[in-house]
């Protein structure tokens, strides 16, 4: 067969030849073929949707976009989607049809955002230089694979269908919808002097600008000049940093448009591909229905806003990359037991062992659950075999367990602190729920035991709703008419997981909140539950009414749209009064002007310092550029600061509010090699510093050192 050409029809249908024709005619041409030779034009559609989403957020966000933006997000999404193709052609994994792009997509984002930050802690280069050669990589690799496939794989595939394309429309349009408070935080700052957004996009954009100035910042981390980056759950910044490395997009704009809302829609994504492979189309569009329309738990029954699946995914926008890639294992591993592949089992394998740099909380729940599944559905050759690895995986999860007593950032599981009983009365009592007193009334009057097995209860029935009610009765109905599959287990197994998890680990890791492995967990088994209620509704809808399934569950999307139109403005605020505050953060409008004019004066690789350390968080945000400190609240624990590195930052932020003069402020910055300085309007400025100030708003001052002369006014 000639290795120039194909007929493969998943693939497209253009020739691909080298060199054809004459320059720059010739090269269009090379392109067009090449891009037509590497994926097929209802993917590449598909992609356009999703990228074009991406742009009308981040254009929403900034009030405009540039041509540099759109042209990187296109890039992105090609990218990730020929790399997941090039992977699991190369590897043939047999996944059905309306599950492939979904598939592609989250594989492709995950690898290119593990090789990004890869690239960028050992070479110490920004995720734009990063994304360049990995794009390149991944590209080579595409036509390299197209150009090497089997014929005859190629002959029994499926064709491609119109089914990616109508699928991810209608979850980019709901995304949208859901992430629309944080997509247009940004604009309101300068119009109300308000982030309508949760505080954490302060610390999160920064990453981004850390990553994106990452050659700049020299491999240091943008909070600390010359501080080290911490162990932490990077990856899902990766493609966000690359839009701001090759556009001048603010970090803050992308973080609450791109970061938010390309996690969403691979959460949805990976819903579609665990539905797809469970019923085929038809159960990935019932799985998407049922995680983007329909309530959560939140919004009826107990009414625990403390359990509200869009709320948390919307603050902690990381979870939900987390959940795409724990739903294409799941999945991954279904089509391993089906079809007894090997190969699905170590791609399986090898998107769970990823699955920490995205969000580490998903991994203690996602392995066991996987490995009981396997264990039990595998037809193993000798059950000897089966009895091995399940004692290999024993025990390289003790191993596992006793290294993490000794890295700081990781759970405890023996020496962290353990108190159940106050980690279910901050998760049941969090807000205005319908019956708060229930779980205290308990504690009061029943022991320990008891309260305990009560809470766990609770907090079950408070987080899933009628999701675990439905799934079990559902399952139970089947069984007994002898149509349940070996595999419907899965949610039973992640429930119980997830109580164990309860019990087991330590109620406070490094960050100053109480219960994240407990509470954070909750959002994936909703996922799983979602989408296997949504497969038995499918199988259901299928059996009574097989021509028009699709269209009755696109009639159910319809009817339900009112729900994200409904909830969305509370998605970052809640109805928790704590919540609220975090959620309605005021940024004065002078404070606001200064970081922007720092971000367009400075150098990017200019230091800068505020008079008061509440500042920094939206300093560092805002203008993108290294602090000496920064000192905003919570950054101390969550960054590992060492307790000489904060004292010698608040003296020098002392020495500097004391100067007398410029020259004495100035000689004070350049030994600490300090470039801007902001001082707010508590912190007044001492004799002739006033006249130096090169820019004033609102009543924050900044002074600038680097290459300032002592005579300029």
């Amino acid at each position: 067969m000639d290795r120039t050409q194909t007929t493969d029809s998943s693939v497209g249908h253009p020739a691909f030849q080298f060199g054809a024709g004459n320059c720059p005619q010739g090269f269009i041409a090379t392109v067009y073929s090449t891009i037509s030779y590497t994926t097929n034009k209802f993917d590449l559609v598909a992609a356009l949707i999703l990228a074009s989403t991406l742009c009308f957020a981040i254009g929403v966000g900034a009030s405009g976009i540039s041509a540099a933006a759109i042209l990187t997000v296109l890039a992105i999404s090609y990218s990730c989607l020929i790399t997941g193709q090039a992977i699991l052609n190369l590897l043939s994994v047999p996944l059905p049809t309306s599950a492939r792009f979904a598939a592609r997509m989250l594989l492709g984002t995950a690898v290119i955002s593990v090789v990004i930050l890869l690239i960028c802690l050992l070479l110490r280069t920004s995720a734009g230089t990063a994304f360049s050669l990995t794009s390149i990589a991944c590209f080579g690799l595409a036509v390299l694979v197209a150009t090497r496939r089997n014929p005859v794989v190629i002959e029994n595939e499926e064709k491609p269908t119109a089914f990616g394309p109508i699928v991810v429309s209608l979850v980019c349009g709901a995304s949208v919808i859901w992430s629309w408070e944080a997509i247009r935080s940004f604009p309101r700052i300068g119009k109300e002097g308000v982030f309508f957004g949760w505080v954490d996009f302060f610390f999160h954009s920064s990453v981004i600008a850390q990553f994106a100035h990452f050659s700049t910042f020299n491999g240091t981390s943008i909070f600390s000049y010359g501080g080290h980056i911490p162990l932490y759950h990077w990856a899902s910044y990766m493609l966000p940093s690359v839009v701001c490395s090759f556009s001048d997009t603010p970090a803050l704009v992308v973080a609450t448009t791109m970061w938010v809302l390309y996690g969403y829609i691979l959460m949805a994504l990976g819903a579609c591909v665990l539905g797809a492979i469970l019923a085929d189309s038809i159960g990935g569009v019932a799985a998407v229905v049922l995680i983007l329309f329909v309530p959560s738990a939140a919004h009826y029954g107990f009414r625990n806003p403390f359990f509200d699946f869009a709320w948390i995914i919307q603050i902690s926008p990381s979870l939900s990359y987390g959940i795409g890639l724990c739903l294409l294992t799941i999945g991954l591993c279904i089509v391993a037991v089906q079809r007894r592949s090997v190969v699905a089992l170590w791609v399986a394998a090898a998107v769970a062992l990823i699955e920490p740099v995205f969000k580490m909380h998903f991994f203690v729940t996602l392995v066991p659950t996987c490995s009981v599944l396997v264990a039990m559905l595998w037809q193993w050759a000798q059950p000897r075999l089966r009895n091995f690895c399940l004692a290999a995986l024993a025990a390289f999860a003790s191993l596992l367990t006793l290294a993490a007593e000794g890295i700081k950032r990781a759970p405890h599981l023996f020496s962290g602190p353990h108190h159940v009983s106050q980690i279910l009365g901050l998760m049941l009592v969090q807000g205005p729920s319908a019956h708060p007193g229930i779980f205290p009334r308990i504690m009061a009057s029943e022991p320990s035991l008891i309260a305990v097995s009560a809470g766990i209860l609770l907090v079950v029935a408070e987080a899933f709703g009628i999701l675990l009610p439905a799934y079990l009765l559902a399952w139970a109905y089947c069984h007994t008419r002898g149509q349940s599959r070996r595999e419907d287990c899965v949610p039973l197994v992640l429930v119980v997981v997830y109580c164990l998890v309860i019990l087991t680990f330590p109620t406070k890791t490094y960050t100053p909140s109480l219960g994240e492995y407990q509470h954070r967990n909750f959002v994936l088994v909703y996922s799983v539950l979602s989408v296997w209620c949504g497969y038995f509704a499918a199988r259901l809808v299928t059996y009574w009414w097989p021509r028009n399934s699709l269209f009755i569950f696109a009639g159910c999307a319809c009817i339900l749209l009112p729900v994200p139109l409904l909830f969305e403005p509370i998605t970052q605020t809640n109805t928790m009064n704590w919540s609220k505050v975090y959620a309605t953060n005021s940024v004065p409008i002078g404070l606001l002007q200064c970081a922007l004019y720092i971000r367009k004066s400075a150098s990017p690789h200019d230091i800068i310092l505020a008079s008061d350390g509440n500042a920094e968080g939206v300093l560092v945000s805002v203008s993108e550029r290294r602090a000496l400190l920064a000192l905003a609240p919570t950054y101390d624990v969550a960054l590992d600061y060492s307790s000489g590195s904060i004292v010698h930052r608040v003296s020098v932020g002392e020495q500097l509010k004391n100067a007398k003069t410029y020259e004495e402020m100035r000689e004070i910055a350049q030994s600490q090699s300090i470039d801007w300085y902001v001082a707010t309007p508590n912190s007044p400025l001492h004799g002739d510093i006033p006249e130096k100030v090169v820019m004033y708003s609102g009543g924050y001052s900044v002074v600038q050192f680097a290459n300032y002369p002592s005579d300029v006014k």
